[in-house]
C-alpha cells in the first residue's frame, strides 16, 4: 500500500463500513480502509467522532503539564499564565473549529483538561473552584470559548 494514500469510508456509527472493500490503483497495489487517518495534526476517524484526536491531545497536555509542576517553584504567576496560554491552549484548542459538534463526553474532557491548565497557571488549591481560577486568568468557560451553544 502506498505510504501516503490513505481511504476512509465515512458512514453513520450505527452502520458499519465493510471490511472487504479495497481499490486497486494503476500499477496494482491495493488501496484499503483505514479506521483512522492523521491530517494536519488532526486525527479523523471514519465516524467523524474525534475521539483518538481528543484522547491524544489531552494526553498530550496532561504530560506537559505534568513536567511543568516540577518547575512550577521557579516559575512567576505571570510567567505561569503565559506559559499556560501560549503553550498548553495552544495544544489544546488546535484544531477547535472541528469542536462544535462533538460528544458530551468529549466536551466533559476537554472541559477538564482546561481547568487543569487554569489551576496549573493560578497556582490556587484543588479545591478552588475552576471560575474564580478562569477569572484571574481573564479566560473564558470553554464552552464560550468554543462557541457552543
Amino acid at each position: 500500500m502506498p505510504k501516503k494514500t490513505k481511504l476512509l469510508l465515512f458512514s453513520p456509527s450505527t452502520r458499519s463500513t465493510p471490511l472487504d472493500f479495497t481499490i486497486s490503483s494503476n500499477n496494482a497495489t491495493l488501496i484499503t480502509p483505514d479506521p483512522t487517518t492523521k491530517l494536519l495534526g488532526i486525527t479523523i476517524d471514519n465516524n467523524l467522532s474525534f475521539d483518538q484526536h481528543i484522547n491524544n491531545t489531552i494526553k498530550i497536555v496532561n504530560r506537559k503539564i505534568g513536567s511543568l509542576y516540577r518547575i512550577k517553584p521557579f516559575l512567576t504567576s505571570s510567567s505561569r499564565a503565559k506559559i499556560a496560554h501560549s503553550h498548553l491552549l495552544s495544544t489544546l484548542l488546535y484544531a477547535s473549529p472541528i469542536f462544535t459538534n462533538l460528544r458530551k463526553a468529549n466536551l466533559n474532557k476537554l472541559a477538564t483538561c482546561y481547568k487543569n491548565i487554569a489551576r496549573f497557571a493560578t497556582s490556587n488549591p484543588f479545591r478552588t473552584h475552576h471560575c474564580i481560577n478562569l477569572k484571574l486568568l481573564g479566560w473564558l468557560e470553554l464552552q464560550n470559548l468554543l462557541l457552543i451553544p
